[in-house]
């Protein structure tokens, strides 16, 4: 399912189902702050996703390991505090536990790390494509456990996705949605099948834009989950039954 972060009030919307209506959960981050980025997954590998944020400025992730924020908070620096870098989450050694990343646009790489603490990258990946139009993104894409990587670029509609974590560009290439330039990718597995795909979002509309298939073509699903305006980025995860 999915959901939005809305920085200006530190508070997360997540769907119970990938359609319109009132948010399954709502949750206040407690830290919340404009710079602040979104991510979500299974932190401890109980198979539901929980909620997490990253503060560029400090380079400090925090994440919850339950939708109430009653439990601890797991907290730890990664990345160099101040750098323009983007978090991304995914299971990258099929431990069934996920972990984090950094995506930085200049030098089109990602840094990843296989466990929740602080340290250096246990990987880095380059995707070989430049510019700060990509968007990074991560999933399984082929359904193997271990999750990849991937770019999006808004002004070309075109989605460039990896099933390894080895440099070069995209195995994977398609097209799919407008050519807006705030729209934002998010991957998810909507179908249940095993494998994750994409979609976008509109934060000027709050709309969600769903695609199954990794090809290209027009969304299969399509609702509005909340209108917030240019302050809202999106998650996905598994949330479970509420």
């Amino acid at each position: 399912m999915v959901g939005i972060y809305d920085h200006r009030a530190g508070v997360f919307h997540l769907a119970g189902a990938n359609e319109a209506g009132l948010p399954l959960y709502l949750i206040g981050a407690g830290i919340g702050g404009r710079g602040m980025r979104p991510i979500a997954g299974d932190w401890d590998g109980n198979g539901t996703d929980t909620i997490g944020l990253y503060d560029p400025g400090t380079a400090q992730f925090y994440l919850a390991n339950d939708l109430t924020r009653s439990g601890p908070i797991v907290a730890f620096p990664f990345g160099e505090p101040g750098r323009a870098q983007i978090p991304v989450a995914g299971d990258w050694d099929g431990d069934g536990r996920v972990t984090v990343g950094l995506y930085s646009a200049a030098s089109a790489a990602f840094r990843l790390r296989d466990s929740l603490s602080e340290g250096e990258a246990d990987v880095i990946v380059a995707l070989g494509v430049h510019g700060k139009e990509w968007i990074p993104l991560a999933g399984d894409w082929n359904g193997d456990g271990r999750s990849t990587v991937g770019v999006y670029s808004p002004t070309a509609g075109r989605f460039l996705l990896r099933n390894s974590l080895t440099g070069g560009e995209g195995e994977i290439a398609l097209e799919f949605g407008p050519r807006i330039p705030e729209l934002l990718p998010v991957a998810g597995d909507w179908d249940g099948d095993g494998k994750d795909s994409i979609g976008l979002y509109d934060p000027l509309t709050g709309v969600f834009l769903l695609r199954s298939a990794l090809t290209s073509g027009a969304a299969e699903t399509e609702f509005t989950l909340r209108s917030e305006g240019l302050g809202s980025l999106p998650v996905a995860g598994n949330w479970g039954a509420g």
